[in-house]
């Protein structure tokens, strides 16, 4: 085990962002996996609640903050939320923090997206190369992710009007419903296999996601009721990641768990089970 040090963005960047966030009228937040692995869920929703601001995530920064908040506005990207895509689109100054915008994240870095001659980008990640590697950043905070917000948190004065905000959010949040989530027909339809394992869990059930469609069903209608509450695996080559996660969570920590994978997926690393009977636990596997 090593004591990693938490890097902090330099004072004239950290600054600089505050005077931007501070003079936005319809900031945004995009959050992504590197919330999570500097445990920055607390300093995330502060900042948001501090500027007024709508936080959007990437796939992997799915329940940095609970979805249920009411600055919280679902995941941007090629198979994202329509509202939170929208929203990202409508901000004038944009806040990204832990996420490199992959092409996924940026919906292939579609014109009408993200504008950069438009719209203020304020970039904060650990590594340097992520920042304004996608899009030009007016302002980069190269540093940890926890240590960044609670910079950034020191600073907001709190008095923010959130009116458009908690709107855009309000909005935007109507994408995890659908009529399809209601349907009992058989056999069942995606959707409604989501809301049936939506319905099951609370604020302490941790949701493991495979690769694959089944992983674009959750995103869409599985809103986090907490922060994390939802781990997919990310990049290439990764199915039949969600079982052996599942299990590793089971084992790790006394929360209820549910892997989530495709046929092709649980055939992969359905041996996982017999470390789950070896180590007495029981995780849901759909």
């Amino acid at each position: 085990q090593v004591d990693n040090w938490q890097s902090r963005p330099v004072e004239g960047d950290v600054d600089a962002a505050v005077e931007a966030l501070a003079a936005a009228e319809r900031p945004v937040v995009v959050a992504g996996n590197g919330v999570h692995a500097s445990g920055a869920h607390d300093t995330l929703r502060a900042v948001a609640e501090g500027y007024g601001a709508v936080v959007v995530t990437s796939y992997l920064g799915k329940s940095t903050i609970p979805e249920t908040h009411p600055l919280a506005a679902g995941v941007i990207g090629s198979f994202g939320h329509e509202g939170a895509n929208q929203v990202v689109s409508e901000a004038d100054v944009l806040l990204v923090v832990g996420s490199r915008l992959n092409p996924m994240d940026t919906n292939w870095q579609a014109a009408s997206f993200i504008r950069p001659d438009e719209q203020t980008i304020i970039h904060a990640d650990v590594d340097t190369r992520n920042a304004g590697w996608v899009y030009p950043a007016d302002v980069g905070l190269i540093g940890d992710a926890a240590a960044t917000l609670q910079a950034l948190g020191e600073n907001a004065e709190g008095t923010k009007d959130t009116e458009w905000a908690i709107e855009r959010a309000e909005w935007a949040q109507e994408d995890f419903q659908t009529d399809a989530g209601e349907d009992d027909q058989q056999p069942m339809k995606p959707q409604r296999a989501v809301k049936a394992i939506e319905a099951n869990v609370d604020t302490e059930t941790v949701i493991t996601a495979d690769s694959g469609n089944n992983r674009f069903w959750l995103l869409n209608y599985l809103q986090s009721p907490a922060v994390r509450t939802y781990f997919g695996s990310g990049g290439v080559g990764s199915m039949g990641w969600a079982t052996p996660a599942a299990v590793s969570l089971a084992v790790t920590t006394d929360r209820d768990v549910i892997g989530v994978a495709g046929d092709g997926g649980f055939a992969m690393t359905m041996t996982s089970v017999e470390t789950a009977v070896e180590q007495g636990v029981a995780p849901t596997v759909v």
